[in-house]
């Protein structure tokens, strides 16, 4: 939808190539916060050794930091890790 908007509000080809410009620049701005998450999780699910076991808490907490906020994330750390530590004495 904002690559058609940033279309439909060209009146020339100049302009056209500005606000494409300014569409990408925004794009790739929010793709590289995407990319990171990805990243991350990446490394925590599958380039850790023991993974899924030992890497599951790093997992959950990035997955949910952008959604919680970076206080509450840090509040519900140590919840994360003693939670999975009676989970594996348990399996």
């Amino acid at each position: 939808m904002e690559l058609a908007n940033a279309i439909q509000k060209s009146t020339s080809s100049g302009e056209l190539d500005q606000n494409i410009q300014l569409f990408e620049e925004d794009m790739f701005s929010r793709a590289k916060k995407t990319s990171q998450l990805t990243a991350d999780m990446m490394q925590a699910m599958l380039f850790t050794p023991g993974s899924p076991r030992n890497g599951i808490e790093r997992y959950l907490l990035r997955a949910a930091e952008d959604e919680l906020g970076w206080w509450l994330t840090k509040l519900c750390t140590p919840l994360v890790f003693a939670y999975f530590f009676v989970f594996k004495l348990i399996w």
